[in-house]
């Protein structure tokens, strides 16, 4: 568990386990995070039990993929709005 971890520092700043989110939460989680963190993207990992990270969600991502189409935040996953896979 702890190897994932540290490959989530290879994103643009260090990165705490609390710091990441799960790919199959609710988009709406991932923008209040932002908030509360004052970021403007975070790692996103497969799961729980297993924190390989998969790519990263932005701020512009949620603005364009989810807002813009008319998607619901609270309806949609990070990983279907995320920027990318790794």
């Amino acid at each position: 568990m702890r190897n994932y971890i540290s490959e989530l520092t290879t994103f643009r700043c260090p990165v705490k386990g609390k710091d990441i989110m799960i790919a199959n939460h609710a988009v709406q989680q991932a923008a209040e995070m932002m908030v509360r963190r004052d970021c403007g993207e975070i790692a996103i990992v497969e799961s729980v039990e297993n924190l390989k990270p998969i790519g990263v969600i932005t701020d512009r991502d949620i603005a364009w993929r989810v807002v813009a189409t008319g998607k619901s935040p609270t309806q949609t996953s990070v990983r279907d709005a995320m920027l990318s896979r790794l």
